[in-house]
């Protein structure tokens, strides 16, 4: 089998990836029925989010929340549509918006989507002047259809996030927040998909690549490991000599201990000089 072992990071981003032999897995390979909102899930969600490129993100990003009233429609089918055409005529207003959706249920039964809008250049502008929260309103309502006045007063709930690390806290808190299962046992059939992300050709996301041999492998992964365990509190437990691992770290010690790991020679230093992999505090 051909070597694969390598390490990515993520340029000002918070993730250090390790793989291993057979990490390409089965192209052939199909998913299964979704049933409700995994762990899974909420990892492929947090990892996302942890490889955007913190120094490219456009505007102020939005936290976006859509309600149903009082009076809705118990088809799953129907949700799905209703944010499909909300998500269409957003598009088309801003087409590089880039939007992280989740759906969840209130305690009344009714579903509601949190949304996480990256891009919002020029949303910053329209926010300032009150532009883009009608817009959105009278979009959503109208994707709706409830001809209700009090949810035309308070179907969506619109609010900037003003760091990076307030905006991980929401996506923690509300876009992969893990249900219950008594919640998730009350899911109606054929619900499909509960998130995803829109436009994400538009997410800033700058992936280095560096190739390891086994020993720089190892190496890494037994520094990641023992990290990850500092963190948790807890063993951590790698059943193949090849499985990989993620950490969530900052990009810049990312890059430390790639340096540390690799220690390239100055002839590597001189030719590799601007390769970002081999920063030097």
């Amino acid at each position: 089998m051909k070597d694969y072992l390598r390490a990515t990071i993520y340029e000002h981003g918070n993730n250090i990836t390790l793989t291993g032999y057979g990490a390409k897995g089965n192209s052939n390979a199909t998913r299964g029925v979704i049933s409700g909102f995994s762990k899974k899930s909420r990892q492929r969600i947090m990892r996302t989010m942890s490889t955007v490129d913190q120094s490219k993100i456009v505007g102020t990003p939005l936290f976006l929340t859509l309600t149903y009233p009082a009076i809705w429609n118990e088809d799953p089918a129907s949700w799905k549509r209703d944010f499909d055409t909300f998500v269409k005529r957003l598009s088309r207003r801003y087409p590089e918006l880039v939007i992280i959706w989740r759906m969840e249920f209130q305690k009344r039964g009714a579903p509601h989507f949190h949304c996480l809008l990256l891009n919002c250049s020029p949303a910053r502008i329209y926010w300032q002047h009150k532009e883009m929260a009608p817009f959105i309103n009278a979009s959503w309502y109208n994707a709706v259809g409830s001809n209700d006045p009090d949810h035309f007063k308070a179907g969506i709930n619109l609010q900037p996030v003003k760091s990076f690390k307030r905006l991980i806290s929401y996506v923690s808190k509300y876009i992969s927040k893990e249900e219950s299962e008594q919640i998730q046992s009350q899911y109606p059939e054929h619900i499909g998909r509960f998130w995803g992300i829109i436009n994400r050709q538009y997410m800033p996301i700058t992936p280095i690549e560096v190739e390891l041999t086994p020993e720089e492998f190892h190496r890494l992964r037994r520094i990641a490991r023992n990290y990850l365990e500092g963190r948790i509190k807890r063993d951590v437990y790698i059943y193949n000599t090849y499985s990989g691992i993620t950490l969530y770290m900052d990009y810049f010690n990312a890059e430390k201990l790639l340096y540390f790991i690799k220690q390239p020679t100055p002839q590597q230093r001189l030719l590799h000089y601007d390769s970002p992999w081999l920063f030097i505090p």
